[in-house]
């Protein structure tokens, strides 16, 4: 289990390919290039103090601090905001981390190379809107930087930096915003501040990542109400989130003693498949364990489908949303069970995963004469040779297996950001959809200053 940026996680796998410790697993939560979202229906004061916190408290140097500003184009263009933005910044105080009443202390590490050419240095179409300066006393402590006019090839909307400096980008609209936000390889946090519920869907259903806050801080995670993680390159591994209600299972392994007694109708698609199996001469056994999967995953996918808030805090929402998974690759090899193969399509099927199923061919499969049967889920042949080359090739990011994992295929993962999930497939819903699933933190700040709205009469938590 490891938590540190990027780099941080790629020294650690490199390590173990250098000392052939391939058999060990990584699970890492990593950083990410957070942004926030303001457009001209933002509530600009209060957007201010939210990027304020967020940019500069603890210097910058938490995981999802802010460091790329991205305004719609006329609250770019309002002046009285950038001034007022300056000024936030400006008179935020600076000093010993032993004084409680300060925001700016110094920074945990003398600032790297990355982070110094950010401080220092000015692409292209920046201009500084508050120059950064260090201390003469310690080169540690370093007043807030602001530069207007990044560009989405500038060198800090491209970099992980943990330190006190936020760069402003200019868009068009809102789409044009997420569109900036999203071309990164991290998704770990975001923010939008917009005072219409309109911009706010719109904004959900296409920003990407793992922690979403709206008219809101972006660095304030806690255990359960806000469970933290991410996913892109700001995440390998599992994915279950930190604080979150699945991160003990990175510490399980699984399996399945009785078959789950719930079910519900299942699909079209996945009817289609159970009418093929009745047909093959599968045991009385085998179609009971079938049967309660896949029933049991429709079931926990009704469940798991919907929003959740299990804290209720009053003025603010705390939503734990699951969504399909894209990328992920079920390899079918001529020692693999056709009915667990089978199993794990459905359970893609059910939560609308997007599954590419890669296969050997064998007399066995031509026999059970199964993928094509699902014409919804792309698949390609492929010799054992070919699989692996794609595998180093970097070109699969998450790989289900039904049976445990070659040493070959372990290693060739482990020269790749290839995640392997080799567990026994489950008939338990609850825990087999998590291969295809991930976890989505929503945090709405609802109240306006103190008014609740429509919400007024609901029953609330108060806020401790």
């Amino acid at each position: 289990m490891k938590f540190g940026n990027f780099e941080t996680i790629e020294e650690k796998r490199e390590d173990d390919k250098k000392y052939k410790r391939e058999n060990k697993d990584i699970i890492a939560t990593t950083g990410g290039i957070n942004a926030i979202i303001v457009t001209a229906t933002a509530d600009r004061e209060q957007a201010i103090l939210s990027i304020i916190d967020s940019a500069f408290h603890f210097s910058g140097q938490k995981f999802s601090s802010a460091s790329i500003l991205i305004l719609e184009k006329e609250v770019y263009d309002d002046l009285e905001f950038k001034n007022n933005l300056k000024d936030a910044a400006k008179n935020l105080k600076i000093g010993s981390a032993y004084d409680l009443t300060s925001t700016i202390t110094p920074l945990t590490k003398k600032p790297d190379i990355e982070l110094s050419k950010a401080l220092s240095e000015l692409d292209t179409n920046e201009t500084w809107l508050l120059k950064p300066k260090k201390d003469l006393n310690n080169p540690n402590l370093i007043t807030p930087g602001i530069k207007y006019g990044t560009q989405k090839d500038s060198f800090t909307k491209n970099q992980e930096l943990y330190g006190p400096i936020l760069s402003v980008m200019r868009a068009d609209n809102l789409d044009h915003a997420i569109e900036i936000a999203n071309d990164s390889k991290y998704a770990l946090a975001a923010g939008l501040h917009s005072l219409d519920p309109r911009e706010h869907l719109t904004w959900l259903s296409n920003i990407e990542a793992g922690n979403l806050y709206i008219n809101s801080k972006i660095t304030d995670a806690k255990i359960k109400r806000q469970p933290f993680g991410g996913y892109k390159k700001s995440c390998f591994g599992s994915g279950y989130k930190s604080g979150g209600e699945n991160f003990l299972l990175n510490f399980l392994n699984l399996r399945q003693k009785t078959l789950p007694l719930e079910k519900l109708p299942t699909s079209d698609w996945i009817n289609s498949l159970s009418k093929f199996l009745e047909k093959k001469p599968l045991s009385a056994e085998e179609l009971k364990l079938w049967y309660a999967s896949v029933g049991n995953y429709v079931y926990h996918w009704q469940r798991l489908s919907h929003d959740t808030d299990y804290n209720k805090i009053i003025g603010q929402d705390n939503i734990h949303r699951y969504v399909p998974r894209k990328n992920i690759t079920l390899r079918v090899t001529k020692n693999s069970s056709h009915l667990d193969a089978l199993r794990v399509s459905a359970a893609a099927l059910t939560c609308s995963a997007n599954l590419e199923i890669s296969y050997t061919n064998s007399k066995e499969l031509e026999k059970f004469n199964w993928i094509d049967l699902l014409p919804v889920l792309p698949n390609i042949e492929e010799s054992e040779k070919a699989f692996i080359k794609r595998v180093k090739g970097g070109n699969i990011e998450r790989l289900r297996l039904v049976e445990k994992a070659s040493k070959e295929l372990k290693r060739a993962a482990a020269l790749s950001e290839t995640y392997i999930i080799d567990a026994p497939v489950l008939a338990n819903g609850r825990f087999e959809l998590l291969h295809y699933i991930k976890e989505i933190s929503i945090t709405y700040e609802y109240h306006r200053y103190g008014n609740l709205g429509i919400k007024e009469s609901e029953m609330r938590k108060p806020i401790t």
